[in-house]
């Protein structure tokens, strides 16, 4: 794809069904974060996407945390049916040069409606679909975007998975799954490049969270990054407990 070409991203119907498929049953894995500030604990604010890993743990990046002190208030997860969650911060890494984004929270209550089974990274083909599950600013919440693996990022964060994706500010920790439903990755950033001068009318006037999203708002071309699962993985085993 050229640098000056729009990012419509083409699909061919029996991938966008495996897609929606694939992408309505993670949903339930998926959940919205929001942090309480101490004194405003009726005001919540949302500060990304998370995702379960097993019945109590959430897997998000660590910019979030990092960003949102605990001591300042409280984390709390939503899932999709509108259960609300008190959390626990187990640990968290928070690196630039390399990247490393990483947290894992704890459910100080219940358990999780269903959990996300984890791929491997060394199968995926560039070109290959991926889908991304999460809450992108203002367009909506646990939508299901699906773009393709682009390759590695260059440079210092080299081992990083690059995907032409769908996304906005909020999808920060939304889990990378192939069309087997697997995590193969977290997203901790994306680049855009919007359409100048005047917008172009928005996909609906109201956002369908159970369709596929190809392209949203605005966009003309969006670039995202992820890190591998085993490098996520390899953060976990020592905290979670």
């Amino acid at each position: 794809m050229s640098e000056t070409q729009d990012c419509k991203l083409e699909f061919s119907e029996e991938v966008m069904t495996q897609a929606r498929d694939v992408g309505l049953e993670a949903r339930d894995a998926v959940v919205w974060l929001y942090h309480n500030n101490v004194g405003k604990e009726d005001i919540m604010g949302g500060i990304g996407t998370g995702w379960f890993i097993d019945d109590t743990h959430i897997v998000t990046n660590g910019h979030i945390i990092d960003q949102n002190n605990e001591e300042d208030g409280s984390f709390r997860a939503i899932t999709i049916n509108n259960t609300s969650h008190e959390l626990e911060v187990l640990d968290y890494v928070y690196n630039i040069n390399p990247t490393r984004d990483v947290a894992l929270l704890k459910l100080k209550d219940g358990s999780a409606p269903h959990a996300l089974t984890l791929g491997d990274t060394n199968s995926l083909e560039e070109g290959q679909p991926l889908i991304q599950i999460g809450h992108p600013a203002t367009i909506g919440n646990w939508l299901i975007a699906l773009g393709t693996y682009t390759g590695r990022s260059p440079g210092i964060n080299s081992n990083s998975l690059t995907t032409e994706m769908p996304s906005y500010s909020g999808n920060s920790g939304s889990p990378l799954l192939t069309l087997d439903g697997d995590v193969v990755g977290l997203h901790y950033a994306s680049t855009s490049e919007n359409y100048a001068g005047d917008p172009p009318t928005p996909i609906d006037e109201d956002v369908d969270e159970a369709r596929v999203y190809t392209e949203l708002p605005y966009q003309k071309r969006k670039s995202a990054v992820a890190e591998p699962i085993e490098d996520v993985t390899s953060h976990l085993s020592d905290w979670r407990n």
